[in-house]
């Protein structure tokens, strides 16, 4: 019966040890994924503190993990208090998701146009709010040349129409 139960046991440490190293594998899977994504965060939905984020978006505002450990959305929207207070009642008072744009404050002071993609979801009694950020800073200014593009080009057309009545 001893010889049993040993042979048992090392049987069931086994089988642990195999599900442990495929929930490791599974693990650093998904951090592969979620750090290749866009920039991700996760933060409480009362306090606006981060809880966490992905290096995706650590590296589009320039900041490391621990100093992200200490930052909250105040930190980062360049938005008064209240303006971010009031978007997140947007998002917490729909239970719906919502797509904002915003700027973000890089950690050299810079500013940073995004589109924010935010859902809230409840752990337990408290309310998270995850936050998909895509940086639009390039798009933002590609349209800023183009309308300038544009408004020469009309001025242009407005000059020659008026030069040729003469």
């Amino acid at each position: 019966a001893v010889v049993r139960g040993r042979r048992e046991r090392r049987v069931a440490l086994q089988e642990l040890a195999g599900r442990t190293a495929a929930l490791h594998d599974s693990q650093e899977r998904y951090r592969a994924i979620v750090d290749r994504a866009e920039g991700i965060f996760l933060a409480d939905a009362a306090t606006k503190e981060l809880i966490e984020c992905n290096a995706a978006l650590r590296a589009l505002l320039g900041y490391s993990a621990e100093e992200t450990a200490r930052l909250t959305l105040y930190d980062l929207d360049t938005d008064t208090r209240d303006g971010v207070d009031a978007a997140f009642r947007q998002l917490t008072d729909g239970k719906r998701p919502l797509q904002l744009d915003r700027r973000y404050r890089h950690k050299d002071q810079s500013r940073v146009e995004v589109t924010l993609h935010a859902s809230v979801f409840m752990q337990g009694t408290r309310a998270i709010v995850c936050g998909a950020v895509r940086d639009v800073t390039a798009l933002r200014d590609s349209e800023s040349q183009l309308r300038q593009a544009q408004k020469m080009e009309a001025i242009g057309q407005l000059a020659g129409g008026i030069a040729h009545d003469f």
